[in-house]
């Protein structure tokens, strides 16, 4: 689903580096929905985002592995032109449903939000395990639908791949960017597992 236009305009300073306007190009390219971008530590992951971001122009959600949210949102503010309450962090079942229900309520949302993906992980167990009355209600891929988002980008999606390979089965937006810059592994069903998701691009 396309999601609301918001501006994420890039400071004046910054200039994408060949590789990053490829990256971006094809990211927005139409099909398939889900892209992998294979990107090693340095290279401006976060840039890069930020490029794909302020290129579709709508709401983006942001899963960062583990606890880095903080310091994504700190890269962030350094090369978007926003301010502090255009961005929220989302961790939580509480926090979630708060902002759920400012999205029911009408009220304006961040720009760009911040989920844990444990938050959302959590919401997902509990809707496959007891239903709606679990879940608070809400279906794991209304997070999506009531938020408006149209970008979602997963940073190191091998670091619990599982858990992102389950939320991707709910998340319902326009595109999708997975990031990785080691999605290898020794096992071949893994490996096998990771090639049927993301085949390479020719």
């Amino acid at each position: 689903a396309k999601g609301e236009a918001v501006e994420l305009p890039i400071l004046d300073k910054w200039t994408p580096r060949d590789y990053q306007e490829d990256a971006k190009a094809y990211s927005l390219n139409l099909n398939p929905r889900c892209k992998l971008l294979g990107m090693d530590t340095g290279t401006g992951k976060t840039y890069t985002a930020c490029l794909i971001a302020n290129a579709l122009g709508e709401r983006t959600m942001i899963l960062p592995p583990g606890d880095v949210s903080e310091q994504w949102g700190i890269e962030l503010m350094k090369i978007l032109d926003i301010e502090e309450d255009d961005v929220a962090n989302i961790s939580g079942r509480n926090n979630l449903l708060k902002l759920l229900a400012k999205a029911d309520a009408g009220k304006e949302l961040p720009k760009v939000i911040f989920v844990s993906p444990r938050t959302l992980m959590g919401l997902i167990t509990d809707y496959e395990e007891g239903g709606l009355a679990r879940s608070n209600g809400i279906h794991p891929e209304e997070v999506f639908t009531k938020l408006k988002i149209g970008l979602t980008v997963v940073d190191e999606v091998h670091a619990d791949f599982f858990t992102n390979y389950k939320i991707m089965l709910y998340t319902a937006v326009r595109k999708t960017v997975y990031m990785s810059a080691t999605l290898l592994s020794l096992s071949k069903f893994m490996a096998d597992l990771y090639a049927g998701i993301f085949p390479k691009s020719e």
